[in-house]
């Protein structure tokens, strides 16, 4: 996909990152809100990690579909 179709490849990483939650992107500032507000609620430290836990799942699972793509 990467060498066929370089523009649709280059949105889908985009957006891949910034689901991901990675500083330049959308994502990051609404994660960084998000966890700016979940720390300060009630039992906020489990929120932090539960948020920090999915961007390292999504991570995961986004790195399943990008790494073909660089062979």
């Amino acid at each position: 996909l990467a060498r066929r179709q370089p523009l649709v490849f280059s949105a889908f990483a985009v957006a891949a990152l910034s689901l991901i939650g990675l500083p330049l992107t959308a994502g990051f500032i609404g994660k960084w809100t998000l966890l700016q507000t979940l720390a300060t609620a009630p039992y906020g430290a489990f929120w932090v990690v539960l948020v920090l836990a999915s961007s390292v799942l999504t991570a995961l699972y986004m790195w399943r579909y990008l790494e073909p793509c660089f062979d």
